[in-house]
Order: structure tokens, then C-alpha cells, then sequence
């Protein structure tokens, strides 16, 4: 199984440049599509579930989600982020 690393690129809030959450990706999968699955924008579910729920070690790529969602990359890593940052006390996030 993978880790799941989510990176907040803003400087001034990870200037080590180091994940904000890892762990073991099945734990981290849970507990994101539980939380995923009572968003009104079920696009979020969509995206977490594609993007970790993988039979493989690999991430699903952001280009193949996008095509699958049909929009943009910048749109799906815009709605993921805003949807970890959203949730990051829950997420057990350190900075």
C-alpha cells in the first residue's frame, strides 16, 4: 500500500517543504472518503476515491482524474486541496 503525502506549498505555512499528512494509505483512505462522503460536492468523493483507491503503490495521476471528471487538472487538485484544508484538524495534519 502506498502513503498518502499531502503538501501545502505556501511558504509561509511549510517552509521545510515537508508533508503536512502521511501515514499508511489504507488508514488515510478511510478516513477521507468517510469524511468525503457527506460533502454536498460528491465531485470530492469522486476525486479521493480515484486519487487513493488504488489496487497499485502509485497515485492515480491527476490528468487521468481530470479526464474522468471532465475538467480541468488545476480544477480537481483545486477542489482535493481546498477539501484537505477544510478538514485538516480531523486529518490529524500537523504543520
Amino acid at each position: 500500500m502506498f502513503t498518502i503525502r499531502v503538501f501545502d506549498n505556501d511558504p509561509n505555512k511549510n517552509p521545510d517543504g515537508k508533508p503536512i499528512m502521511s501515514g499508511d494509505g489504507s488508514e488515510q483512505y478511510r478516513t477521507l472518503a468517510r469524511m468525503a462522503k457527506d460533502q454536498k460536492d460528491q465531485r470530492i468523493k469522486k476525486i479521493i476515491d480515484m486519487r487513493y483507491n488504488s489496487d497499485n503503490n502509485k497515485l492515480i495521476a491527476w490528468k487521468i482524474i481530470a479526464k474522468e471528471m471532465k475538467m480541468s487538472i488545476q480544477g480537481c487538485i483545486n477542489i482535493h486541496n481546498k477539501f484537505i484544508t477544510k478538514h485538516q484538524k480531523e486529518l490529524c495534519i500537523t504543520q
